[in-house]
Order: structure tokens, then sequence, then C-alpha cells
């Protein structure tokens, strides 16, 4: 053997004679997580893994001390980790540090937008699946355990998939999904590399996933995202108001024309509005008698008059099922009023009025209706 080679950092050191290498392991000059060859043709492993040649560092090692006479190469420099919230995750090493804040970051700003997810189901999966995480990464970080580590890049993949089906907007969400699908398998990557699960305590000892590819694993977090993506589509179907006010995205206006028998509007420039958009609500509430006043702005916020009333049957077949926000009361006409919401493809329509039992049925009365 011509001598042993060392590699830190993508960089090579040597040769160096058995005697010089064992007293710069013991000097701190190598260390465990460093990467050592027998020859230059020899095969890489951790230092740590070479019996009898290496012990653990001097502690309280920061800047080695100059290699003996006659190495070829400049000092190796030490693999001091970085620190990040040491109290929590530990140090983290150099290798894994931007990974990990990747991962962190991803999963602040999901934890961050599901407080507007606007479902308390949605909230709660999702911070689940938030705190699964970062026990994971925590456990990855301060702990060393190498398990952890793809698992928490998995979660990371996945986080997002619960805020695309919410009230949170197309363009927070999709941006979000794609980044932490970047991040997650990035940082899958990252952590499934070899000279990587060197530096985790349980390096040399055989792993759950070792037996399954990293290609696999990534798949494996894409099904998993298809799954929660599922499951927020499906509930947000079942719970939500719906957008199109019946079954088969079928308009509201022409459920207005069926229910209360009005005739079939001749639209302006033969287009009508589109389905589950704010202008097909105002329009069924016109044809089934609603009587609509002038439009205004009133602190940025648009505004018609709109009068209407209906039972609260017709209203929920035409309509939907709305979401009920708030009461009131409006000083100026001395009256009590209601404030609900539906969901539509342009945006939410708040409605402001009265929903009051008369003669045994509950009725809906309008009053105003806000572009929010």
């Amino acid at each position: 053997m011509s001598g042993w080679y060392v590699k830190r950092d993508d960089k090579k050191y040597g040769p160096y004679s058995s005697t010089q290498l064992v007293e710069m392991a013991k000097q701190g000059q190598v260390l465990p997580l460093d990467w050592v060859a027998g020859g230059e043709a020899g095969q890489w492993m951790p230092a740590s893994q070479v019996k009898g040649q290496f012990g653990p560092s001097p502690q309280g090692t920061i800047a080695p001390p100059s290699l003996p006479v006659g190495a070829s190469p400049t000092p190796l420099a030490t693999s001091e980790p970085m620190n990040l919230g040491k109290k929590l995750l530990g140090a983290i090493p150099a290798r894994i540090f931007r990974p990990v804040i990747g991962m962190i970051a991803v999963i602040a700003l999901g934890l961050l937008v599901s407080f507007f997810s606007g479902s308390l189901i949605l909230y709660f999966l999702s911070f689940i699946h938030v705190a699964a995480a970062v026990v994971c990464i925590v456990l990855a970080t301060r702990l060393r355990k190498f398990l952890y580590a793809p698992v928490a890049a998995m979660l990371t993949t996945t986080v997002w998939g619960w805020y695309c089906f919410s009230a949170i907007p197309l363009a927070i969400s999709i941006p979000g999904l794609l980044a932490g699908i970047a991040v997650g398998v990035w940082s899958l990557f990252v952590f499934r590399s070899p000279e990587v699960k060197a530096l985790f305590a349980d390096a040399g000892k055989p792993g759950t996933l070792d037996r399954l590819g990293t290609p696999v694993l990534a798949g494996a977090a894409g099904g998993l995202l298809v799954v929660i993506l599922g499951i927020s589509g499906l509930w947000n179907m079942a719970s939500g108001p719906k957008t199109s006010g019946g079954k088969g995205g079928e308009a509201r206006w022409a459920k207005a024309v069926r229910v209360s028998g009005a005739e079939t509007p001749k639209w302006e420039g033969g287009k009508s509005p589109i389905p589950g958009s704010r202008d097909d609500f105002l329009a069924a509430m016109e044809l089934m008698g609603g009587l609509r006043g002038h439009t205004f702005q009133e602190k940025g916020i648009t505004k018609v008059q709109m009068a209407f009333q209906c039972d609260e049957q017709k209203w929920h077949e035409v309509f939907g099922k709305p979401e009920m926000l708030s009461d009131g009361y409006d000083s100026f006409i001395r009256q009590k009023y209601q404030r609900w919401r539906h969901k539509l493809s342009d945006g939410p329509l708040t409605l402001t009025g009265n929903i009051f039992v008369y003669q045994g049925k509950t009725q809906y009365q309008t009053m105003q209706a806000w572009f929010d």
C-alpha cells in the first residue's frame, strides 16, 4: 500500500504513513467523520470504521496543529459544525446545514398559512403533519439518528398538500407546494448519500429504510402527497359551500329558472355568467325576484344593494348552504342583521340581511352583497 489518503469537503489529502495517520488522529487533525482510503485506488470509508487506528477527537479541538514534516497537502481544516438553535437541534454538521434550514423554512411557512386554511379539520391534520416533521428534524440533528432524516424530508415534500384545496389562495398554495417538493426531494437525496450518512451516530448499523432506494422513497413521498391532496379535496367538497349551487356544475341562474319558473333570460352579447361566479349568483337572485340597486365602494370593498327574500329550502337548493359569519346591529336603521358568506369561483360573496322564521319557515332576506 502506497499510504493513506484523507478526504474532507471533497478535497483529497495525502499520502500519509500509518504512523503519521495515527499521530494526526491523536492530535485531532483527522476526525472520525473524515473519509480515508488505503492507497490511491483504495475504497473510501469513514475514519471511524478503521479499527485500531482512530479514536475520538480530543474535546475542544478547534484548529489543528501543523501536519507532520513530509506531508504533501495543505493542512486539513477542522469541520467544526455550524450551530442553529443549539439547545433544540444540537450542532448541525455543515454538510446537512442547508437541507435542514430549507426544511425548517418550508415547514414554518406551512404552519403560518395553516391558520388561514378556513377548515378546523384541515388545520388539525396539517398541524399533526408539521409537528411530526419537526420531531423528525430534531431527532435527526440532535440525536444524530439517521432514520429520521429521510422521513423528515418526505414529510417536508408533502406538507403543503393540505392547503391546495383550502381557503388559502392558489397563488400562495401552489408555489408553496412546489417549493416543498423541491426542498424535500433535494434533502432526501442529500441525506441518502454515503458521505452524509457517515455523519450520524448509527451510520454503521443497517437501517429500516436502507434496503429501499432513494427514488423509491421519493416515489413514496409522491404517493403520500396524492393521498393528502385527495383527502383535502374530498373534505373541501363535502364540507364547504358549493361553488356551483348544484350537482354537475349547473349554473345558479339556470337552477333559479327551474326553481322559480322564470323565463330563461337573453343575455347581453349572448354570453351567460360563468357558473359558480359572483355574476352567476347575483343573476340567480334577480331571476328569483330580487331587486338589484346601485353598486358602490366602501373602504375598498365593492358592495351591491340587493333586496331579496326566499325561504331556506329554496335558498339551499339554488345557492347552496352558506357559511355563517356573525350577527350585527345597524344603529342607523335600528335593526339587527346577519352576515353570511358563499365561496365562489372568483372570490367570496358576503351577504348582509336577516335570517328569521316566518309562519314556521326560515327565511333569508338580503340587503347588500359584498365582494370581499
